[in-house]
């Protein structure tokens, strides 16, 4: 049942990709005609160039259709790493990894490997994408409620909060690569601060998998054994923590979606009750002082 459900989403993807419905550019700020823009794009994304999707569209994210949207982010995603006309069959093939580990299972889906060379910097130029991802995926949420996007210690504030904030409020395709992003941009930033923690008190990470649960864990017991965990979170500026909440209030606002191809992601679940978002919005502080507790309860040392 869900291989059928899987190959009709990855039908649906490609579908939604061709510009099929309202102009991909309503909103988008660009007079070409919709046939012309999306025989650019179709052979954009069958081309992995990403670069000319992006630069179709203007940066007023709060203008977007769905539509535009929905082609913005999958670009964004593909510069993250992710193929987005291939990536769901990941989900449908008998090889997959085992997505108790959410870390390894995003990792995998962008072509991260285990003790890749550099990784650190391959992590970090992948997060940049979800980090846009999110406050793209954000803005257009809260224009859908009518609400205006503030800044609140960095973080992406909407001024309407949803009635239920796991519900989607842009449609199903939308919302889906939204959530893609915020599953990748959540596990980027944490393996990014768990980095910089480590950074901080002298605890070398060379040799270290920081694309998987196990490698991130082992960074975590260092700080426990050395005793810094905690005084040196609180030490993380809202600059340093500014684009996990951001990222996990993309994963929050569309989670529903993701879950319906993927299943229920206990860990995902954890990550929700561990940062503990104020008014359904995860914020600098909530992610700061949340992050103690999620991460000894990652590496099984919860005291």
């Amino acid at each position: 049942m869900k291989k059928i459900f899987l190959s009709f989403m990855s039908l649906i993807l490609i579908i939604s990709i061709s510009g099929c419905g309202e102009s991909m550019f309503a909103g988008g700020g660009n007079d070409k005609s919709p046939e012309a823009v999306n025989s650019v794009v179709i052979k954009a994304f069958m081309d992995k160039d990403y670069d000319k999707i992006l630069s179709l569209y203007s940066k007023n994210y709060n203008t977007f259709s769905d539509e535009a949207a929905h082609n913005y982010v999958a670009a964004l995603l593909g510069k993250g790493g992710f193929d987005i006309l291939n990536g769901v069959n990941y989900f449908i093939g008998d090889n997959k990894s085992n997505t108790n580990d959410m870390y390894s299972m995003f990792y995998t889906l962008i072509g991260i490997k285990a003790n890749t060379i550099n990784s650190q910097n391959i992590i970090n130029n992948a997060k940049r994408f979800f980090d846009e991802a999110a406050v793209v995926c954000n803005t257009v949420s809260c224009a859908r409620l009518g609400g205006q996007i503030t800044l609140n210690q960095g973080v992406a504030s909407c001024s309407v909060k949803a009635a239920n904030n796991t519900t989607a409020v842009l449609d199903n395709n939308t919302a889906f690569v939204c959530s893609l992003s915020g599953g990748f941009g959540t596990v980027t930033n944490i393996s990014n601060t768990v980095q910089s923690l480590a950074d901080k008190v002298g605890i070398n990470t060379d040799g270290i998998d920081m694309t998987s649960q196990t490698g991130i864990t082992e960074v975590i017991n260092q700080l426990q054994t050395k005793g810094n965990l905690e005084s040196t979170i609180q030490q993380l500026t809202d600059d340093e923590v500014k684009d996990l909440a951001n990222t996990l209030n993309n994963l929050n606002g569309n989670i529903s979606n993701l879950e319906n191809v993927v299943g229920n992601i206990s860990e995902v679940d954890q990550l929700f009750s561990d940062f503990a978002a104020v008014d359904g919005e995860f914020t600098a502080e909530s992610v700061r002082n949340g992050l103690n507790g999620y991460l000894t309860g990652l590496a099984g040392t919860n005291q």
